[in-house]
């Protein structure tokens, strides 16, 4: 005679799951679906571009012989800048409020370039 012990999963309540209602998660991504994914599409894309163009800073001031430190520093501020316009441009896509996010990035650029 031998007992089976139940498994963990056996022991989870899972009435949970069967009383979501999944229309109202169908009603939302058939409104915002769009904007998603056209907020997707402008992050993907302009991260690929982006890339291209810090490559092509990069390789160009590898060219001019400048300091390996200083090519690699110039590119991540560059891809830094960069990737904060393409994060903001896909926000404002999806309908999320920028304007005060734009303004605490440039306070903090404000800020940097006070000190030094």
């Amino acid at each position: 005679m031998t007992t089976e012990t139940p498994s963990i999963i056996d022991k989870v309540n899972l009435d949970v799951i069967k009383d979501v209602d999944y229309s109202g998660i169908i009603d939302v991504l058939t409104e915002h679906g769009t904007k998603i994914l056209i907020a997707v599409t402008i992050f993907v894309v302009g991260k690929w571009i982006l890339r291209r163009i810090v490559n092509a800073l990069k390789a160009g001031m590898v060219r001019a012989k400048v300091d390996d430190t200083l090519v690699g520093f110039l590119g991540n501020i560059v891809f830094g800048i960069g990737i904060s316009f393409v994060v903001i441009a896909a926000l404002a896509q999806m309908g999320i409020e920028t304007t005060s996010l734009a303004a605490v990035i440039g306070a903090a650029g404000l800020a940097l370039a006070w000190r030094y």
